[in-house]
């Protein structure tokens, strides 16, 4: 019994079917996330191969195809047939900031966890959140320190990997108040965010990404703009004025990166945009970590 040929024509097999679901339509592609977040799982189908295959108890051996074939359709399963119960149901949890005449600012710090997230402005309070969990409820705090509120949302329900993207108990969402100036900081580590923070009087951005593909549409605003990405993600879409001067300061590895309709100059520090210097509107931009993936466009 030759456990290798097994265990490839197993992974071929399963590989295949989740093509095929692919293809028909039935499960999207961002299945393969949810895959390869169960890496570890595949290093101990391997391991219990190389335990067992010569052994007199070789016959264990074969629980290490078995693993790999659900690990690959686990996931590609649990998307198609929703209906079923694997897991207990989400819960809603919504919460509100209404606007006070003490705070004149806004410092938030938002702790997504392992779910999607939708932020964005428009809000005539200062936040309306609308999250779900399944275990534990977000904890949310709301203080004032002299006319500056400061937000924090924290998700404590901590997910080991998303099962599918597109559901909604997935999806938290946040909109702020558009007038009220605004540092931003996230951390998340989903399958996908937007962030359209272009309506917001943002001052500071802080992204610390850990995820399969991001987007930001960032504002035009008076003044300059300090974003800041550290980001191990897959790809990241980065939409900026183009009224505005743009400065990138990169200090991460690209595979590819892609620049649309954006003159920019070398520098020692860089790259900018030729009129960076006499906008009155600037983003100055500093990527760190590991992205596969860059690409800026104006808008």
């Amino acid at each position: 019994m030759n456990i290798k040929k097994i265990r490839n024509g197993i992974i071929l097999i399963s590989v295949g079917l989740v093509f095929l679901l692919n293809n028909l339509g039935q499960v999207g592609w961002s299945v393969w996330w949810s895959i390869l977040k169960l890496w570890p799982i595949f290093l101990v189908a391997w391991g219990i191969e190389l335990i067992f295959r010569s052994s007199k108890l070789n016959l264990l051996a074969l629980l290490s195809p078995l693993i790999w074939c659900l690990a690959i359709l686990g996931p590609a399963l649990l998307v198609e047939h929703r209906d079923i119960k694997w897991f207990s149901e989400p819960q809603y949890f919504n919460w509100e900031v209404e606007k006070s005449t003490k705070v004149k600012e806004i410092s938030a710090v938002i702790d997504i966890g392992g779910r999607e997230l939708n932020l964005s402005g428009g809000s005539q309070n200062i936040a309306v959140c609308s999250l779900t969990y399944f275990l534990e409820k977000p904890e949310c705090k709301w203080t004032i320190e002299d006319s500056r509120g400061i937000l924090e949302i924290y998700q404590k329900d901590k997910m080991p990997f998303p099962l599918h993207f597109d559901s909604p108990e997935h999806v938290s969402k946040v909109i702020f108040n558009d007038n009220l100036p605004l540092d931003l900081q996230i951390f998340s580590k989903v399958s996908e965010a937007t962030l359209d923070l272009s309506r917001l009087n943002l001052k500071n951005l802080d992204l610390d990404l850990k995820i399969n593909g991001t987007e930001v549409k960032l504002p035009l605003r008076p003044g300059q703009l300090d974003c800041k990405v550290k980001s191990k993600v897959g790809y990241l879409k980065l939409k900026v004025p183009k009224e505005a001067g743009l400065s990138i300061q990169n200090l991460t590895r690209l595979t590819s990166s892609s620049f649309s309709n954006i003159s920019l100059i070398h520098t020692a520090e860089g790259f900018t945009t030729p009129d960076f210097s006499k906008a009155k509107s600037k983003i100055n931009l500093i990527i760190k970590g590991k992205i596969l993936q860059l690409e800026i466009e104006t808008y």
